[in-house]
């Protein structure tokens, strides 16, 4: 039910949302007995910390924000981040996005978000009007959206990297 839901709101099938349940299932058992939880089911992410969450984005080994790209979140109260790409990996997309990262509280949200903003993406051309179309929708925190030398970034997420640099086709 819960995964249906997820792929409801976003306009996907539930198996969009089945890793993020996967993770969130199972991170939430385990917080009963634990102060920080990180649960990783193939790209999204249950993670329960009491200080911020420091992760890496992986677009592929051509994409200039690999290894440089890296985002402080809050993740005290519990938090979903899901990641989906049309270059990167064995999962289908209808986008050609290298990586699209969604943060919601809830993981099966963020990943079925994060399947559907990655379908939108047919090139670098479209990752402002895609984090703009995307960055009021209720339930979701942040968005980071990355195609070719294109990145852009809304919501509760900073990007960090000390290795970043400045990077040219960024936008916040």
């Amino acid at each position: 039910r819960r995964m249906a839901a997820a792929a409801a709101a976003w306009g996907v099938g539930p198996m969009a949302a089945v890793a993020g349940e996967i993770a969130r299932a199972v991170g939430e058992r385990l917080s009963a007995g634990a102060e920080t939880v990180i649960v990783e089911n193939g790209g999204d992410i249950y993670a329960r910390t009491p200080e911020p969450l420091r992760m890496g984005l992986y677009a592929g080994e051509r994409s200039p924000f690999t290894g440089r790209a890296e985002f402080l979140l809050d993740a005290s109260g519990g938090v979903g981040v899901a990641t989906s790409s049309g270059t990167v990996g064995h999962s289908f997309s209808y986008g050609r996005a290298d990586a699209v990262m969604a943060v919601a509280d809830d993981a099966a949200f963020a990943d079925a978000a994060a399947t559907a903003i990655a379908n939108a993406v047919r090139g670098p051309g479209d990752v402002e009007s895609v984090v703009s179309a995307f960055e009021s929708r209720p339930g979701l925190r942040a968005l980071a959206v990355c195609a070719g030398d294109r990145m852009g970034f809304w919501g509760g997420i900073e990007l960090v990297s000390p290795r970043a640099g400045r990077f040219e086709g960024c936008r916040r």
